[in-house]
């Protein structure tokens, strides 16, 4: 079995910091980006991170909330304001297009 295979059925931990990309020339390696849209005022934002996982959980972190059932994303300031998911109005704004 190999590694990775090992590391999925639990048989084998996997320790240590994530790989670094290879920084050739001058130019500083690009990292994973997570863009967020609320659905309700149609707020935009960009998070970064390690992996897009880890920018993923910096938008929740921040208080960016999904919504499985239509597939859209809130921001903190309407979950603050308790708007519920409007799949309509989220369509109209173009949010899943």
């Amino acid at each position: 079995m190999k590694a990775s295979g090992m590391v999925s059925h639990r048989a084998a931990r996997v320790e240590g910091t994530a790989p670094r990309p290879i920084n050739i020339g001058n130019q500083e390696p690009e990292r994973p980006k997570a863009k967020f849209r609320c659905w309700c005022c149609g707020r935009k934002q960009e998070f970064t991170g390690e992996t897009p996982v880890d920018a993923v959980m910096k938008a929740r972190k921040l208080g960016w909330e999904h919504t499985i059932g239509f597939d859209i994303e809130t921001c903190e300031r309407c979950v603050k304001l308790g708007k519920k998911p409007d799949a309509k109005k989220a369509m109209e704004i173009g949010v899943n297009a």
